[in-house]
């Protein structure tokens, strides 16, 4: 992820090959390590784990079963934030794998999850919402 203002690199996103449960480490400009996003087993549900560098439980990403195209971001119980895939319309759903997301935070919100909610919409369009390429 590069910073266009200052054209240097912000985030870079490193997702491991995993046969299950699927895995993105987040690393800040400097390539040092900030978060992994880790996907959790639950019934009917999409629940991702967000942890620090060492390893430490952050918040939880959790997608209802009812509603496919949105994810809670939690911390401590709290939602603190949504992330949505929004409908780009009929053409460009059948047609191309371009894909918008909002993200939307509470007023309060900790600015580091905002960086963290931008890695989160990435590895969630990459597992829920690409198609596979034939050939």
């Amino acid at each position: 992820v590069t910073d266009m203002r200052r054209d240097t690199l912000a985030m870079r996103l490193h997702r491991r090959w995993r046969w299950f449960f699927p895995f993105m480490d987040v690393h800040d400009g400097d390539d040092r390590p900030v978060a992994s996003l880790e996907a959790r087993w639950a019934w009917f549900q999409r629940r991702y784990t967000v942890r620090d560098a060492q390893g430490n439980e952050l918040g939880e990403i959790f997608g209802p079963f009812f509603r496919p195209w949105t994810f809670e971001l939690t911390v401590g119980g709290r939602v603190i934030g949504h992330i949505k895939k929004k409908w780009s319309g009929l053409l460009k759903e059948a047609f191309t794998d371009a894909d918008n997301f909002e993200v939307e935070f509470a007023p309060d919100t900790d600015p580091r999850w905002k960086a963290l909610a931008l890695a989160a919409a990435v590895l969630l369009d990459v597992v829920h919402f690409e198609r596979a390429k034939n050939g």
